[in-house]
């Protein structure tokens, strides 16, 4: 194919044209395959990927590439210590992943590492089970580092049963350096399993305003239920006008979770 590379040795993809549309292919074969996509606007779709003894990362947007969409995948880490994320991006523009069943990373699940470059995530209409399944990983379902970043989390359906992990993160400060989160929401999701939270948002990161709204969460297996809370991670009341908690649902007691409000005004 014009614009696609395959190294048979690596069992490597490389997508280095533009336009380019991966469909159909069974990346789990002979150890597992990994696709690095390079060019812009590439799309990977109906496609299966299982991490196996080659420890191929299934997907890596790199530097160069802008504007990619994972869809109606299956990728599988197989609880694999040594691939960091399933899927990551380190290019520009927006990463798109829909319709996907992301399962049994040992570490991560969504990986944004721009390095600077503004980007945006659209994670939507997903399964979502299992991440941080390595002995001592620490997973999350989304990474964020550095930015400017806009985020779009929504009617995922997430699950964890076994490893380490918090949900979607969006705590993109690296050490003491502040990251950016130019806007963003977290809606719709029905969130389920064994984590610390199912949110986390650096308040002190938000330009404009980050929503979390009509999630419906099950708190009975995790430490904080559906936000860390406070002033630093967010969460419902957290004295700051740029993160917004509106009408999520604890599922074991039909509570509302949101931010306090007197006279249709919050009270933060």
């Amino acid at each position: 194919m014009t614009g696609v590379t395959v190294d048979r040795r690596k069992r490597l993809v490389t997508v280095t044209g533009n336009g380019i549309t991966l469909d159909g292919y069974d990346f789990s074969v002979d150890g597992g395959w990994g696709v690095v996509v390079e060019g812009d606007d590439a799309t990977i779709q109906n496609c299966n990927f299982l991490v196996g003894g080659n420890r191929n990362q299934p997907v890596l947007a790199a530097v160069s590439s802008s504007n990619v969409r994972v869809a109606y995948c299956t990728i599988d880490g197989h609880n694999e210590p040594n691939v960091g994320g399933l899927i990551e991006s380190r290019g520009s523009g927006t990463l798109t992943v829909q319709y996907c069943w992301l399962k049994n990373a040992g570490g991560d699940m969504v990986q944004m590492h721009n390095g600077g470059r503004a980007a945006g995530l659209v994670l939507q209409y997903n399964l979502i089970q299992n991440a941080g399944m390595a002995p001592g990983a620490h997973g999350d379902y989304t990474e964020f580092i550095d930015g400017p970043f806009t985020v779009t989390v929504e009617y995922n359906t997430t699950a964890q049963s076994g490893g380490t992990s918090q949900g979607f993160m969006v705590e993109p400060d690296i050490g003491s350096n502040a990251g950016r989160i130019i806007s963003g929401e977290i809606g719709n999701n029905t969130l389920t399993g064994a984590v610390n939270a199912f949110t986390g948002v650096t308040v002190a990161d938000i330009v404009n305003a980050f929503t979390v709204r009509d999630n419906y969460f099950d708190p009975s297996r995790t430490s904080s239920g559906l936000a860390f809370g406070g002033p630093i991670r967010g969460g419902p009341n957290d004295n700051s006008a740029k993160s917004i908690y509106v009408r999520n649902v604890n599922m074991l007691t039909g509570a509302i979770v949101q931010d306090v409000k007197t006279n249709g005004i919050s009270r933060r």
